[in-house]
């Protein structure tokens, strides 16, 4: 529960983004009756654990809220939903009344599951229902807690696609982050899925630490200690002179968290003796081929708004065809 002056008012309620419910409690005094309902309300609060916001306005340190919003009478509720604002009369001041009356307005925003995502949506972090019935009030609410952040939040309908994620079981959450998988095995509340998935991704890339400033340009027999299983985008040219815009990669490496590497000499990958410019994502464990070093700056600018298009390191590896720049 936020405490909010009319300051926080207006920028976390007020412009609050859409995929965020708020229901805030208008007070004027510092009654027992006030306080009793304020702890009830709290306590729905630390239910709801994220799922809706809660907030308390003392109006006599905002008045104009009160002519904003034609209140009369305190204290007073009001919900807050993507596109409305809601008066809302408690019949009961339980949690539970107070959780009922918000939840259902939580948006559903997780994404259906397709087959493409077994091959490259997971290449990105993700966590996902898979379920043989509809979606439940804790994924709805997962899904909007979620829809702002770089996580993808998907939900699997399709009994069909279960074995290409190897679930065996439903319903099941899954999270994946490109390189590792993991079984949900905790409780099925709202919480504890939220927290799993905050910590599970909080730790899926080990941060590893080197000796070599970020700013120095590295050799190739560097690449594979410093990039597989790693956080940062790497840029191997194999060439015996650098590109163009290798220099300015280097100079903005540190702020792009990204490492540079030179070189034609013990290439880590035979598949890159065809020279060009090889970009590598550790979280994807693929390779974007720059043949034309003008192309350099403007596929990373791709990279970093998310419209490239990575090729997995086996598909090289196999020698297969693929586009290249």
């Amino acid at each position: 529960m936020q405490i909010l002056s009319d300051k926080t008012f207006e920028a976390s309620v007020i412009n609050h983004p859409t995929n965020e419910v708020w229901i805030v409690m208008f007070v004027s005094d510092e009654s027992n009756e006030t306080r009793d309902l304020m702890n009830n309300f709290r306590n729905a609060s630390d239910v709801s654990a994220g799922m809706v916001h809660y907030g308390v306005l003392d109006v006599r340190r905002a008045p104009k809220v009160t002519q904003q919003f034609e209140m009369n009478s305190f204290p007073c509720f009001r919900i807050f939903t993507a596109d409305k604002v809601l008066i809302y009369n408690p019949k009961s001041t339980k949690p539970a009344a107070f959780l009922k009356a918000t939840t259902k307005f939580v948006p559903d925003l997780a994404l259906n599951v397709t087959e493409s995502w077994a091959d490259d949506f997971l290449g990105q972090p993700a966590a996902i229902l898979f379920t043989k019935s509809k979606t439940t009030l804790l994924w709805t609410g997962i899904s909007a807690f979620f829809a702002k952040k770089s996580i993808r939040i998907g939900i699997c309908h399709d009994e069909s696609l279960f074995s290409k994620f190897k679930v065996e079981q439903a319903p099941a959450i899954v999270f994946f982050n490109g390189t590792h998988r993991e079984v949900y095995s905790g409780t099925m509340k709202f919480k504890n899925v939220r927290e799993a998935i905050e910590v599970f991704f909080a730790k899926r890339f080990v941060e590893q630490t080197f000796d070599v400033p970020s700013d120095e340009m590295l050799m190739p027999d560097q690449f594979k200690e410093m990039c597989i299983g790693g956080k940062q985008i790497c840029v191997l040219a194999a060439t015996k002179t650098p590109p163009e815009g290798m220099a300015v990669l280097l100079k903005d490496s540190a702020r792009r968290k990204l490492r540079c590497f030179a070189g034609v000499v013990n290439l880590p990958y035979k598949f890159m003796e065809k020279g060009g410019t090889w970009i590598y994502n550790p979280r994807r464990d693929g390779f974007i081929h720059v043949t034309d070093g003008a192309n350099l700056l403007p596929t990373m600018d791709r990279i970093i708004d998310g419209t490239a298009k990575w090729t997995k390191r086996s598909v090289y590896e196999a020698g297969k065809e693929t586009d290249e720049l």
